[in-house]
């Protein structure tokens, strides 16, 4: 475990400006450092307490003291909620009990008093602790009041203990726009809910009010005194990426009316502030589909390791936008963001706009469906009946005449339905793109790597890989002059016809021409479910214990990060034979319809 000052110095903003372009950093750095406390806010109904293989414990070897909360701070509860005569004591014990890495603590500003020993708090259990009446903002009164109560009980611990505090919050799927953040602040209504539907959201909104200088005292944060905001760090996480904020610096930041001159040309404005929080989600967002993360994630590991209290600290200017030394080129480059910052939120406003006017056709198209199909259900009820009432009749003329039905030719055709692999990928792009997830220029690199698939090269050098899955009809083929002479003639075979056999040739052949071309298009087809493949290479290794084709292919989600898939498949010889572990196997034909 490091130090909270280097944690932060490495990780956090520590300047206003990097609100614009905030530090993002691969999850698999984030550890916690020495004398943290994690509020655990998992409020689901179903968790008792935090997982003990998380991923944040995997170089803690110390006990990890829990604390579990089971009431609602009183103060400002909404919805009447009713406590439940339910003893979740046992619940706690049980919990210990399975997991013998957490030690159960009363008061986590008390205990652990140790450095390098993690404390958390627990909200799980709030969720089974009461009952709400029934409303359509249930929902929301139990997230209201299990925040809150997070927030009043950091605000107690900071008071009683020097420990610095750690919130997480995930970013929401979408980020809404200035004008509906400034709308939910003003009145909370059904509209509002609705566009806040999930807690990352909620908890945005309350991050805004917070901000504001109007609505700050209706935020749950509101009333949490400079000291106590000092010691809370807030972790924004979205898809394998983090930055952090430390909520006292936050504070400082803003300017009140009533500072002094000097004050106000070194503080923002609450309203520039809000955009600029807001720019700092989109910076996050745009490495949802970026490859910056996995970039990082290699430079580490060839600098050996992955753990932030080993790694050098150079290691870690790699992270920075600009050359800190390099003033100029770092105040234009933040000038530019801050000229550009209006436009890149209005972004989000035009992407509403376009959703909602997809939302707005779609109920259109849905009534005018309605109609269409209740005529559509009754004329197709009609014709049912009229088939039914002439497949009856049928039956008993053939049952009366005894005559059989003819067959009749199939056409194959019909039961085609060949997707196109790129089809497949481009479609969910334009998915992505129509619900707001991807920007412009993801959405150009996204299109970029589905040409790069088109001009890889194959196993067969002479092709591309698009065309080396392709197999031709003719090569399917075994004609009469393939097996003419293959058994030689024999006196007491009358029937010399029985000396032909395309079979004889079929393994032979399929081996040959075909298997290898199989195989790669099996895992090419992959990209069906959305992934572009942008490498393929094919090793043939031969040792002692037999020979195999090594196949390592590195696949691009259209929604995710890049990963390499590797796979091992032994050498067929021509006579349908392969070794594999020093044994001599012999292939035998798959049944298929």
């Amino acid at each position: 475990m490091i130090q909270q000052d280097i944690f932060f110095r490495r990780y956090g903003a520590r300047i206003a400006s990097q609100l614009l372009k905030p530090i993002v950093t691969p999850i698999d750095r984030f550890e916690f450092p020495k004398n943290s406390t994690w509020h655990y806010n998992q409020v689901d109904g179903i968790s008792v307490g935090p997982d003990p293989n998380d991923y944040f414990f995997r170089n803690l070897d110390n006990k990890i003291f829990v604390e579990h909360v089971i009431a609602l701070n009183a103060a400002d509860n909404l919805g009447t909620p009713r406590k439940l005569g339910i003893p979740l004591m046992p619940e706690v014990r049980s919990f210990h009990m399975r997991f013998k890495r957490f030690r159960i603590t009363q008061n986590v500003a008390e205990a652990p008093t140790q450095e390098n020993i993690l404390s958390i708090v627990s909200y799980c259990l709030i969720a089974k602790a009461y009952k709400y009446p029934r409303s359509i903002y249930a929902e929301y009164y139990k997230w209201h009041n299990a925040e809150g109560t997070v927030w009043k009980k950091m605000a107690e611990v900071a008071a009683a203990s020097n420990r610095t505090q750690y919130y997480f919050m995930n970013l929401p799927q979408t980020l809404p726009s200035l004008q509906r953040l400034n709308t939910g602040c003003k009145t909370f209504s059904q509209v509002t809910l609705n566009i806040f539907n999930t807690k990352e959201l909620l908890f945005l909104l309350e991050i805004w009010k917070w901000i504001s200088l109007e609505y700050r005292s209706t935020s749950i944060i509101g009333d949490i005194s400079q000291e106590a905001l000092n010691k809370i760090n807030l972790v924004i996480q979205d898809n394998g990426s983090w930055m952090m904020f430390n909520m006292g610096l936050l504070n400082r930041w803003r300017y009140i009316k009533g500072m002094t001159s000097e004050a106000e040309k070194t503080k923002i404005d609450p309203i520039q502030m809000q955009k600029l929080f807001l720019r700092a989600l989109m910076s996050l967002m745009s490495y949802r589909h970026s490859e910056v993360q996995e970039q990082e994630q290699q430079e580490t590991t060839q600098t050996g390791s992955s753990n932030p209290s080993s790694a050098d600290s150079t290691d870690y200017d790699k992270l920075k936008v600009v050359d800190e030394n390099d003033e100029d080129n770092a105040s234009e480059h933040y000038q530019k963001l801050l000229d550009n910052l209006d436009s890149d939120l209005e972004q989000l406003n035009i992407i509403e706009k376009e959703a909602d006017k997809l939302i707005r056709a779609d109920t259109i198209e849905d009534k005018d469906k309605i109609s269409e199909n209740k005529k559509e259900a009754t004329t197709r009820q009609k014709a049912e009946t009229e088939k039914q009432k002439e497949s009856t009749a049928k039956k008993k003329l053939l049952k009366d005449t005894g005559d059989i039905a003819p067959d009749s030719d199939v056409e194959v055709s019909k039961f085609e339905n060949k997707t196109d692999v790129m089809q497949a990928v481009k479609t969910k792009i334009d998915t992505l793109a129509d619900d707001g997830m991807l920007d412009g220029s993801e959405y150009r690199r996204k299109l970029k790597l589905i040409e790069k698939y088109e001009a890889l090269p194959s196993p067969d050098p002479s092709v591309k890989l698009v065309d080396y899955i392709k197999i031709d009809p003719a090569v399917l083929k075994i004609s009469e002059e393939d097996h003419n002479d293959q058994i030689p003639d024999i006196v007491t075979v009358p029937d010399k016809s029985m000396l032909k056999s395309s079979l004889l040739d079929f393994d032979r052949r399929y081996i040959k021409d075909v298997m290898q071309k199989d195989i790669v298009s099996m895992a090419v087809s992959t990209q069906k479910a959305g992934f572009v493949v942008t490498d393929y290479n094919v090793e043939k290794i031969e040792s002692a214990i037999g020979k195999y084709d090594s196949h390592t292919m590195r696949i691009n989600p259209v929604e995710g990060l890049p990963s390499t898939i590797r796979f091992k498949v032994p050498v067929v010889e021509e006579n349908g034979t392969f070794s594999s572990g020093n044994t001599t196997y012999s292939c035998r034909k798959q049944r298929a319809d």
